[in-house]
C-alpha cells in the first residue's frame, strides 16, 4: 500500500522554478503526482496566486483524493456559485464532506486564498480543534500585524505550533501578512510542512506508507495530540541526540495494536517480520518446544523431536514464568513464542515453575534451526496416513503430490488418516484448497463473520475424495487453519474426530506488508464452519477422547494413532 494514490499527471519538466525558493517542494509533490502545470505541464507559475480551487486540489491529492475515487461525485454542498459539472466540483465536494470548508452560499473557487485561509484550511486538515480566542496570559508571537485580539490569532497561533509556514519566504520576520496572497509556491511549502509534521523526518526520504486510507478518512481521533508529542519528546527530551527515531515509530505502532488486546493481532519490525513468515514456512530459529495457554499459565506440552528443548532438561507440564530475565507470566502465548524465537546459534534463558520444586528453575539453551517439515505419508493397514505439520503456502500443492504418490504405491487404499497434532495453522487458503477435494463444487467450506456480516465460501472443487472413510487427529496444538480442516471434514464428508480437544482459535489475520519490510499481522474476521459452528475460545470436541501422556511420548507410544486405527477399522467395514 502506498500513500502516492491518484492517476498520473503530466510528468513534464517544469522550466520556470530554478530559481524559486520553492523548488524542492514542487519537485515533491510533482513526484507524487499531486501537481500538474500549465502549457502542457512545462509552467508551474509558482509566483501566482493560488486560487481557493487550486490549493484544495493540491491539498486533498497529496492524500489519495481524486474525482474518480469520489463515490458521491453528485455535488451536494450548498455553494451556489458552483454548478457540479466543473472540473473543481469534486473537490469542493470532498472538502465540505470532510470539514475543511464552511457551510455557505459562495465558495468563490477563482478568488486567490490568504495566508490566513490557507492555514484555517491546513489546521482542519490535520483534525485540530482551533479555540475561537487566544488565553489572555499567554501570547508568545511577536508579530507586529497579530496581536491576541485579532480574530485570527488563534489560527496563526497554531499555525506556528505546527510549522505551517516554516521556511516560507518573508522580507521582514516581524510582519506576518495574514491578508496576503497565498502564492502557488507557498501553497507547495505549506502541503509540504503538514508531511513534515505529519510524518517528521521520513517525508524528506521518501513517504512510504499510506496513513490515511482511499476514502480521505481524517477523522483520527487527537492526532494533533500524537504529533505534538513527538515533536515535544524529539525536540525537549534531555537526551534527544540519543533518541532512536525507528524505536520511537515502532514503539508507538506496537502501542496501538496491543491496546487491541487480540493475542494475534501482532506487528513485526522489519527484523521479526522473516521470523514470522519462517514460523508459517515450518522453518525457524527456536529451540523447538509446544506450548499451551491453560489457567496455570503458558505450559510446555511437548517438544519437536531431535530440537534442543528435548534434551534441555524442559518437562511437559512446566509452566514459562520468564523469558531472558524479564516476567512473563501475564504475556500472551504469541508474545513469548515471539521472544524464544531468535538468531540460531544464540542463547535464550528461560524460568519455568515446575511441579514439586521449591522454586522456579533457569534453563539455558542454544537456538538451533527448527524444522518441524510440511507434510509426512504413508500407508498404514490401508489408510493413507498424512502428517500435516503446518499450512504454508505451497501447503495445498504438496498435499496434492503427497496423495498422488500415495496412491500409485497404494492403489487399493480404502481411506484417510490426518495428522493434525500440534498443527497451529498457516494459510486459511491452503486449508481451503485439500477442502476442495473433499467437498464438492458450490458447496459451503466456511463462513467469515465481521461484526454480524457473514461472507459464504464455496468451494470450487470435485469433492472427488469426499466419500473415503476419513478420521482425523488433533489435540490442544490443533489450531485455525488446523480446526478449520478437522470441522469441516467433520460436517461435509463425515470425518471422525481422535485426540484431545483442539486450541479454538476461531478468528483469521491478514498479513499486510509494509515497503520498509515491516508487517502487521491483523484479526479481520471470525470464521465459522460450514455449519456456521464457532470454535473460537472453546475448540474442537473430538468424537474419541485420548490422552498421549509425557510418559507416552517418553516411551515412544502413541495411543491416539492406535485409536484412530480401531475407528478408520470400524468405518471401512
Amino acid at each position: 500500500m502506498s500513500l502516492l494514490l491518484g492517476a498520473p499527471l503530466a510528468q513534464a519538466e517544469f522550466n520556470d522554478i530554478e530559481n524559486s525558493p520553492y523548488t524542492e517542494t514542487i519537485q515533491y509533490l510533482k513526484t507524487k503526482h499531486v501537481i500538474e502545470g500549465f502549457n502542457s505541464g512545462t509552467l508551474f507559475r509558482p509566483n501566482e496566486a493560488v486560487t481557493l480551487a487550486a490549493f484544495l486540489k493540491m491539498i486533498l491529492a497529496n492524500y489519495g483524493f481524486t474525482p474518480e475515487s469520489n463515490p458521491n461525485p453528485r455535488l451536494k454542498a450548498p455553494f451556489q456559485d458552483i454548478k457540479g459539472d466543473e472540473w473543481f466540483a469534486p473537490y469542493f465536494q470532498k472538502a465540505w464532506e470532510i470539514g475543511l470548508l464552511e457551510d455557505s452560499t459562495l465558495a468563490n473557487p477563482g478568488k486567490a486564498i490568504n495566508r490566513i485561509e490557507a492555514e484555517s484550511i491546513a489546521l482542519k486538515l490535520l483534525n485540530v480543534h482551533v479555540p475561537v480566542v487566544v488565553d489572555g496570559e499567554w501570547w508568545p508571537l511577536s508579530y507586529k500585524d497579530v496581536n491576541q485580539e485579532s480574530w485570527f490569532a488563534p489560527i496563526v497561533l497554531y499555525g506556528e505550533e505546527y510549522h505551517l509556514f516554516k521556511a516560507i519566504d518573508s522580507n521582514d520576520k516581524n510582519y506576518f501578512k495574514p491578508y496576503k496572497a497565498v502564492t502557488r509556491g507557498e501553497a507547495t511549502q505549506i502541503i509540504y510542512n503538514v508531511d513534515d509534521y505529519l510524518y517528521g523526518e521520513a517525508v524528506v526520504r521518501e513517504l512510504r506508507e499510506e496513513l490515511l486510507d482511499s476514502s480521505l478518512n481524517l477523522t483520527i481521533p487527537h492526532l494533533d495530540l500524537f504529533v505534538n508529542v513527538w515533536n515535544r519528546v524529539n525536540n525537549d527530551y534531555y537526551q534527544a541526540a540519543d533518541i532512536n527515531q525507528e524505536a520511537l515509530i515502532y514503539g508507538a505502532i506496537n502501542g496501538m495494536v496491543q491496546s487491541l488486546q487480540n493475542p494475534y493481532s501482532l506487528f513485526f519490525e522489519p527484523s521479526e517480520s522473516g521470523d514470522f513468515e519462517d514460523s508459517i514456512e515450518g522453518k525457524f530459529g527456536g529451540i523447538g518446544v509446544y506450548l499451551e495457554d491453560t489457567e496455570a499459565g503458558i505450559q510446555v506440552t511437548g517438544f519437536v523431536s531431535g530440537a534442543p528443548a528435548e534434551t534441555s532438561g524442559l518437562e511437559t507440564k512446566d509452566i514459562i514464568v520468564g523469558v531472558d530475565g524479564i516476567d512473563t507470566s501475564e504475556k500472551p502465548k504469541s508474545e513469548i513464542v515471539k521472544t524464544i524465537r531468535g538468531e540460531i546459534g544464540s542463547s535464550v534463558t528461560l524460568t519455568v515453575k515446575r511441579e514439586g520444586a521449591e522454586k522456579p528453575l533457569d534453563f539455558v539453551i542454544v537456538r538451533a534451526l527448527i524444522d518441524i517439515g510440511l507434510m509426512e505419508g504413508k500407508a498404514i493397514e490401508g489408510a493413507l496416513y498424512i502428517d500435516i505439520n503446518t499450512f504454508n503456502e505451497k501447503g495445498g500443492d504438496e498435499f496434492e503430490e503427497t496423495v498422488a504418490t500415495l496412491m500409485k504405491e497404494t492403489p487399493d487404499f480404502d481411506g484417510f488418516i490426518f495428522d493434525l497434532r500440534d498443527n497451529s495453522g498457516g494459510y486459511v487458503s491452503t486449508a481451503a484448497q485439500i477442502l476442495e477435494h473433499f467437498i464438492p463444487s458450490g458447496e459451503t467450506m466456511l463462513h467469515y463473520k465481521i461484526e454480524e456480516e457473514l461472507t459464504l465460501f464455496l468451494s470450487q472443487g470435485e469433492g472427488e475424495w469426499q466419500k473415503h472413510p476419513i478420521v482425523i487427529l488433533i489435540n490442544k496444538g490443533s489450531a485455525s487453519a488446523s480446526e478449520i480442516m478437522a470441522l469441516g471434514l467433520q460436517e461435509k464428508a463425515g470425518a471422525k474426530l481422535v485426540g484431545e480437544t483442539s486450541y479454538g482459535k476461531g478468528t483469521v489475520q491478514g498479513l499486510f506488508d509494509y515497503n520498509n519490510g515491516s508487517q502487521l499481522n491483523l484479526t479481520i474476521a471470525q470464521w465459522l464452519s460450514p455449519n456456521k459452528t464457532s470454535i473460537n475460545g472453546v475448540g474442537i470436541t473430538p468424537d474419541e477422547t485420548v490422552e498421549r501422556t509425557a510418559e507416552d511420548i517418553k516411551n515412544n507410544k502413541d495411543p491416539q494413532l492406535e485409536k484412530a486405527l480401531e475407528v478408520f477399522e470400524e468405518l471401512t467395514k
